[in-house]
């Protein structure tokens, strides 16, 4: 395995672990046949971070095994809200390239949303031990909204195609353009703490910064500016849910050097300032 690829898979699992510390019980399923070889070198991030999942396991391994093995072969490529046959409710996005499905990130641990989860549960309930029934009523009932969940998601998404790209480039050589991508993928997310622009980007990987733009918008159907903003902006809500740190700092943080800026851009795209936006998850809360 190469430097690059130890770096980038170790930078995955401490994401993983940020976003599990947020409160999201994450966890990835690879769906590219190249890609489930290197399991063993993610650990634990593709197990489902939930107790009730950890507890019907140690009881019957091979349905959670067929139900991943049927899902892996349906190579979703749209966003689903879906329950397992012992009543756990969990959300799945597809990590899609290029129409490809390379892996399918779960937020699990949830129940009372689809009501085949009590049926599931009732069912179960005769033939298991109290245990289950303890574990079932500890999930939540309240899921995360849709965009707090993409503002989470994004930034492992793009760090998965970043890696798929490069893991793919290492063993069989990709085409300009796709190599390009990658490039530019992995830049945005070594830097997006600091402070740079499209220039910045085109000077470091020694394109043109018209090249960047044109191979960007063809390989990810947005504007490379659009996306590093949207970027930044994802890790900034993350950190006003998960951090008591100012509004001045967080921007600062995420590679906005005028807070003001920064505010106007969080309003912009989310319908509200960061302060606002900050006291309306509390009161969720």
């Amino acid at each position: 395995m190469l430097t690059d690829d130890v770096t980038i898979i170790r930078d995955i699992k401490n994401y993983v672990g940020f976003v599990r510390g947020a409160g999201l019980k994450l966890s990835i399923t690879f769906v590219d046949r190249k890609l489930k070889l290197l399991y063993p070198s993610f650990g634990v991030i593709e197990y489902h971070h939930c107790s009730l999942c950890n507890f019907v396991k140690s009881q019957d391994t091979r349905t959670c095994y067929y139900n991943k093995n049927r899902l892996v072969g349906k190579r979703l490529r749209e966003p689903v809200y879906a329950v397992c046959p012992y009543g756990v409710e969990e959300f799945i996005r597809p990590v899609v390239y290029e129409g490809t499905t390379i892996a399918y990130l779960h937020v699990t641990g949830y129940r009372g949303k689809l009501a085949r989860s009590e049926k599931f549960f009732r069912f179960h309930e005769r033939e298991l031990p109290e245990a289950y029934a303890r574990e079932y009523a500890a999930l939540d009932t309240a899921t995360p909204s849709e965009d707090y969940l993409e503002s989470a998601l994004a930034p492992l998404r793009y760090m998965l195609i970043e890696f798929y790209l490069g893991f793919v480039r290492d063993r069989v050589p990709l085409g300009g353009y796709d190599l390009v991508n990658s490039k530019i993928l992995g830049y945005v997310y070594e830097n997006y703490s600091k402070p740079f622009n499209i220039p910045d980007i085109a000077a470091a990987l020694g394109y043109s910064e018209s090249h960047i733009r044109f191979v960007f918008k063809q390989k990810n159907g947005t504007s490379l500016a659009a996306f590093v903003t949207d970027f930044k902006l994802s890790q900034a809500k993350i950190k006003l849910r998960t951090t008591d740190e100012s509004v001045s700092r967080i921007a600062l943080e995420s590679g906005f050097s005028d807070p003001n800026h920064f505010s106007s851009l969080f309003r912009r795209k989310f319908g509200m300032t960061p302060v606002a936006y900050r006291n309306s998850d509390k009161s969720r809360d």
